[in-house]
């Protein structure tokens, strides 16, 4: 088993980065980045730019990708200019083998006066998928908000998935145990929630026991897990010295306990929001060939080469013996 992961990068006006990037792991903790640092999916209308993709493998084994619509370097750094008139829409593509993507469209989600069309995710439901995303609508606070759909272009009406006392980004969700676990940043304190159903569409309970609650400067939370059952969960530790993600594990994540992983966790570059998606062998030789990584992408670890299925599992430095 093998990891993509999807994200942007960010330097202070460098507009080029807000794009969408691929980095490859063999253990997912050690990110290999692909095409020496250079975009593989990138928009320049709309808001011109990329973030926060989420990766969806659809039950006939394509894939969907999601993207918030927004370079916030071409908005002068106005974070409230952003939230004032940008991301109206989300940007979506598709692809039959993560190297080919075509069909891209802009789709208005159906909250016509809300802006801020931020960090979208989705989640296989019944027939179809749910799609969540961040929105700012006139008068309330930030919620995080639902609809489902069968085609990725028609939406149900939205309800409302996530709302706190104040604004509330940034969802993400993973079944476990019968259940889902949902992660959501709260703008207020700068740090996580997590909360525990039965369904998705609730009701949520707040688990209580969460270890990382009072961790602050955090957000993009994104969990995912190993081939051996653990679960990693990792926050952008934005407000952090340095800023960069912080990994942590945990092997039962419904009970809300996670210990550090920060030693294992390696990119050569700072990976931001995003999201990461298991893919086999055949999946990770075809994106280095497709997308070679060049120096930029290169750790000093042995990763980013051909992974041979004979000696794939001497790589991992955390597998259990």
């Amino acid at each position: 088993m093998c990891y993509l992961f999807s994200h942007f990068q960010y330097r202070d006006r460098q507009a080029e980065l807000e794009q969408i990037q691929f980095s490859v792991s063999l253990d997912g903790f050690r990110w290999t980045l692909l095409n020496g640092g250079k975009p593989v999916l990138e928009n320049y209308d709309d808001d011109g730019g990329l973030r926060d993709p989420f990766l969806f493998r659809k039950n006939d084994g394509t894939f969907v990708m999601l993207a918030t619509d927004l370079c916030i370097a071409r908005r002068n750094n106005s974070w409230a200019d952003a939230i004032a008139n940008g991301s109206r829409r989300i940007l979506i593509w598709d692809s039959t083998d993560l190297v080919h993507w075509s069909g891209k469209r802009s789709v208005e989600m159906p909250l016509p006066d809300a802006t801020c069309a931020w960090a979208p995710e989705v989640i296989a439901e019944d027939d179809g998928a749910l799609v969540i995303w961040s929105a700012k609508r006139p008068g309330i606070p930030f919620k995080v908000y639902g609809a489902h759909t069968r085609d990725f272009e028609h939406f149900d009406p939205p309800f409302v998935f996530c709302e706190w006392e104040s604004d509330v980004i940034d969802a993400t969700l993973v079944p476990y145990g019968g259940e889902f676990l949902r992660f959501v940043k709260r703008e207020k304190t700068g740090t996580i929630g997590m909360q525990k159903a039965s369904g998705l569409r609730g009701p949520w309970t707040e688990v209580t026991s969460f270890s990382l609650g009072d961790v602050r400067g955090v957000e993009g939370p994104i969990c995912y897990f190993l081939e051996d059952g653990r679960a990693v969960l990792l926050l952008d530790g934005y407000g952090m010295n340095p800023p960069a993600y912080r990994a942590f594990l945990s092997d039962n994540p419904a009970s809300g306990v996670f210990r550090s992983a920060e030693g294992l966790f390696h990119s050569p570059v700072r990976l931001k929001h995003g999201s990461v998606l298991r893919i086999d062998r055949e999946e990770y030789n075809r994106l280095l060939l497709a997308y070679p990584p060049g120096e930029t992408g290169r750790q000093k670890e042995a990763a980013g080469i051909l992974c041979n299925p004979e000696n794939a599992d001497s790589t991992d430095p955390v597998r259990r013996n």
